[in-house]
């Protein structure tokens, strides 16, 4: 009996182990997560001066055989500070840097593993990314596959196919375990992108709109009890599926939306829903795009 007793208890405590992982795939995601900079004086990256986080999408298309448009997307206001009402986050700016890792990199040899890629946000007075509704805080721009070749440098993306469906969204309840990766300021890495991964927990799904915490705006949100930094804005924000190890209890783990907002003192964040991108990639009207997920 007391060996009975001993191993149900064995038992329990596995299972509340594995139950306490986060089933993810951490190293895929960083290699979708990108730091954004803003430009210098010169023209090119400040490269003291990390702005915000970014992260790569792919859509196919229906053609034989498939190809894919690659979009890097973000929070509005990091490419719109503008729309924010919001003066102390200065004027749009007409270009970003993003920075990525290399793929081949040898610490003992290489001065650095990072590079910075240049992308454009306006041209001839007109903006080039795409956006959802006024009250929601997603931006996304169409990116040159060239540019970020995955022969040269470590990225990955998200698919269509691990957004979350209306059903998804509609099933989240509070409670529900987040995580995300983003770009902490203080420490970016010198040599290489070091994402920062936040855990948390869906707190609240209101049914109306939410201040942003600088600005005139209010906008659609998903608030989590994550205390997240100044430089995660536009990280993405995955539900997780408790288990671990590739094992599911039930759910699935998908994109849940796009980090908005910090309220610092409240260690809650915002989270623009994953339909917000949807709606921003469906505007763009991509050619023979498959939009399906």
């Amino acid at each position: 009996m007391r060996k009975l007793i001993l191993a149900l208890l064995i038992a329990a405590w596995t299972l509340s182990a594995v139950h306490a992982s986060i089933n993810i795939n951490t190293e895929a995601v960083k290699q979708c997560v990108v730091f954004i900079y803003g430009v210098g004086p010169d023209g090119k990256a400040n490269t003291t001066k990390p702005d915000a986080t970014g992260f790569l999408v792919s859509v196919p298309t229906t053609g034989t055989p498939t190809k894919y448009y690659w979009l890097l997307v973000t929070a509005r206001h990091v490419f719109d500070p503008e729309w924010t009402g919001c003066p102390a986050l200065g004027t749009n700016p007409e270009k970003v840097f993003v920075r990525v890792n290399m793929l081949q990199y040898d610490p003992a040899k290489d001065p650095t593993g990072v590079d910075y890629i240049e992308v454009d946000l306006a041209s001839q007075g007109k903006r080039l990314f795409a956006v959802g509704n006024d009250d929601s805080d997603v931006a996304v721009v169409l990116i040159n596959p060239s540019k970020f070749d995955v022969s040269k440098y470590a990225l990955n993306t998200i698919k269509l196919s691990e957004f979350g469906t209306d059903a998804d969204m509609k099933s989240l309840s509070i409670g529900d375990d987040v995580v995300s990766a983003g770009l902490m300021p203080f420490y970016t890495g010198v040599k290489r992108n070091y994402p920062i991964f936040k855990f948390g927990k869906v707190s609240s799904i209101p049914d109306e709109s939410v201040p942003m915490n600088c600005g005139q705006r209010n906008i659609r949100e998903v608030l989590i009890a994550a205390n997240m930094f100044p430089g995660s804005s536009g990280s993405p924000v995955f539900v997780v599926a408790p288990g671990g190890n590739g094992v599911s209890f039930g759910g699935k783990t998908f994109l849940m939306g796009i980090q908005s907002n910090s309220y610092l003192t409240a260690e809650v964040a915002g989270v623009t829903p994953v339909q917000a991108i949807l709606d921003a990639i469906n505007s763009m009207q991509l050619s023979d795009a498959n939009l399906s997920h």
